[in-house]
């Protein structure tokens, strides 16, 4: 079962149909810098992933645990040819991975963000 909030940005083809559409600036490329901004990423191994960023105002992480259902899911996806994939990117090819969830879990991170914000 998924109960938590999950932190997905999209599809990088979105963003540039729509800058094709004629709205400059939303094109992929000029939002990403944004999306990494924001982010502050608990995942040590995105770290220097040019894709997530750390720091930011919206802490992201990987559910803590992870059910037998959500690595069903991404069992199943590589059963129908996609490519698994343990690093959370962001580029044009389509891989199956968990989630990531946009919550702060623990009273040391919401009493570390308090402390930052004052």
């Amino acid at each position: 079962m998924l109960n938590y909030m999950l932190y997905v940005r999209g599809n990088r083809r979105d963003y540039d149909s729509w800058e094709q559409m004629g709205h400059y600036g939303w094109g992929y490329d000029h939002v990403l810098p944004y999306f990494t901004k924001s982010e502050d990423n608990l995942n040590p191994y995105l770290a220097e992933s040019p894709y997530h960023g750390v720091g930011g105002y919206l802490t992201v992480q990987e559910a803590p645990y992870k059910t037998p259902l959500a690595t069903a899911f991404v069992e199943g996806g590589v059963e129908l040819g996609k490519k698994p994939n343990q690093v959370v990117q962001d580029d044009d090819d389509w891989k199956c991975h968990s989630f990531e969830m946009s919550q702060v879990t623990s009273i040391a991170m919401a009493t570390e963000l308090t402390k930052r914000d004052s």
